[in-house]
């Protein structure tokens, strides 16, 4: 009777794959929170040097 199971294919062979796409995912999400830390620096004036600017032209 045929079954939709692979014979002969060992269910430890994928452990590789997925730790490169664990991996993968871990720096795609460490990426992820430095753009938008970035982006919310950017746009928040918080930026190097954008205090020191405002102080310079208040005064």
């Amino acid at each position: 009777m045929p079954s939709l199971h692979y014979t002969g294919v060992r269910h430890h062979a994928d452990t590789s794959m997925v730790l490169v796409l664990g991996l993968t995912a871990l720096v795609f999400f460490y990426d992820s929170v430095i753009a938008v830390c970035q982006t919310w620096r950017t746009t928040n004036g918080t930026a190097r040097g954008q205090h020191r600017d405002d102080r310079s032209k208040a005064a």
